[in-house]
């Protein structure tokens, strides 16, 4: 019973959003530098560290389209054929975080997005929505 409640505690406690730790986080896995003005608004974290880093899934919003952070970090305008196979891959590379854990608002269609970015060497997923001024980062365990 013990067990089973710290493993409910310690992914409630990953879910809630920290701004600065979070987007430290995000920055320290991908060595990208988010924009001040991201705020996150949703984020959860594996309870389980292994090879030297947690899962991580996080979504960052922002006021107004990060023009400088998209074009200077080189992200595709076009979905790249096997980035979505690859995204759920990095999902189930995590160990107790699953797609059914993040909701559907702070998930990515892989239709209506515009920007891609795969840090294949960090195995870190960046997809950023401009309708919803919404980056989404998926930090996989790859």
């Amino acid at each position: 019973m013990g067990v089973l409640l710290a493993f409910y505690l310690g992914k409630c406690i990953g879910s809630w959003p920290n701004s600065k730790e979070t987007i430290s986080a995000v920055e320290k896995d991908s060595g990208l530098k988010i924009p001040s003005d991201g705020k996150v608004v949703f984020t959860i974290s594996d309870n389980v560290f292994m090879h030297g880093r947690l899962g991580q899934y996080t979504a960052i919003s922002f006021n107004d389209k990060p023009e400088e952070f998209l074009s200077s970090n080189n992200f595709l305008s076009e979905l790249p054929s096997d980035f979505q196979k690859q995204f759920l891959e990095g999902f189930e590379s995590c160990y107790t975080i699953r797609r059914e854990d993040v909701m559907d608002k702070f998930y990515p269609d892989f239709e209506g997005e515009d920007y891609y970015l795969y840090l294949e060497n960090k195995s870190v997923f960046f997809v950023y929505d401009s309708d919803r001024k919404l980056l989404m980062v998926l930090s996989a365990v790859i």
